[in-house]
């Protein structure tokens, strides 16, 4: 009895480190990856049935924190089944070095709500579908009335028929199109009448702006994906709207709000060399 234990216990003594070790590290490495599997496809099916798109818009590594536009599908179309149904095509003016800088991320932001989205530059560019206005060298700073004329006129001329308001926006400017079409339902998309604001830059307080507020300029991208998730995504518990559209004016309101003597020098603004004043 004594002679076999010494016999035998050495032998298991000498096979532990090399096999029970093994067998143990074996499980433990089977564990950890079937883990981080069942973790990625629990990931996979949320993303899948949240409509969340993890991978970036581009190579480039200004756009890593900012893909993911499609997270936005669900809230876009509820909105659009509730806003007005004005038809809005967005210009959006953009430069060759600005397009994956911003126009990128219009494009996966607000841009999307927006019945048409027509970025005008000096260049085309396929995967926005950047539409090339004036000369390529004729994009500058200083030749951005050139870009906004000659971007009328293409969208003018190419879907004038199609849509019933036309808004011009830069690629750092971010819209919130439901609050436009509120505004926008109080006229006639008939009337010659266009809309413009002075912006407020500085000595912003919570009286700055209208609760209906619906453009912002100087938008850096990441603040484009906050206002996304601070409009369409956070919610604050209890709270509730009363909405309605506004009353519609009349264009005979409008021209008595203001009148067309103050409006004498306008003319076809596509035959203007050069900026008006009142523009």
């Amino acid at each position: 009895m004594t002679t076999a234990k010494t016999q035998t216990m050495p032998k298991l003594r000498s096979s532990w480190p090399g096999g029970q070790l093994r067998a143990q590290l074996h499980l433990l490495t089977g564990f950890i990856a079937g883990f981080v599997c069942a973790f990625m496809l629990l990931l996979y099916i949320y993303d899948v049935h949240n409509g969340i798109n993890c991978w970036p818009t581009s190579s480039s590594s200004s756009s890593r924190s900012y893909a993911f536009a499609s997270t936005l599908r669900i809230a876009q179309q509820t909105s659009r089944d509730s806003a007005p149904s004005a038809r809005v095509l967005c210009m959006v003016l953009t430069c060759p070095d600005y397009v994956e800088r911003y126009a990128q991320h219009v494009h996966a932001t607000w841009g999307q709500r927006c019945s048409k989205l027509v970025f005008v530059s000096s260049q085309h560019y396929e995967p926005l579908g950047v539409v090339q206005v004036v000369e390529s060298n004729g994009g500058g700073y200083e030749d951005l009335w050139n870009k906004t004329r000659e971007g009328f006129r293409h969208v003018w001329l190419e879907y004038g028929e199609q849509y019933d308001w036309f808004l011009k926006a830069d690629d750092d400017t971010y819209v919130i199109m439901e609050n436009l079409r509120h505004m926008l339902s109080a006229y006639d998309p008939n009337m010659p009448v266009y809309f413009g604001y002075q912006m407020r830059r500085y000595n912003v307080g919570n009286d700055c702006c209208s609760n209906y507020s619906i453009a912002f300029h100087y938008t850096k991208p990441e603040r484009m994906y906050l206002y996304e998730f601070m409009l369409y995504h956070l919610r604050v518990f209890s709270r509730k709207y009363e909405e309605r559209l506004p009353a519609r004016i009349l264009f005979a309101e409008i021209l008595e709000m203001f009148p067309i003597e103050n409006n004498a020098e306008i003319r076809d603004l596509t035959q203007m060399p050069e900026k008006p004043d009142y523009f």
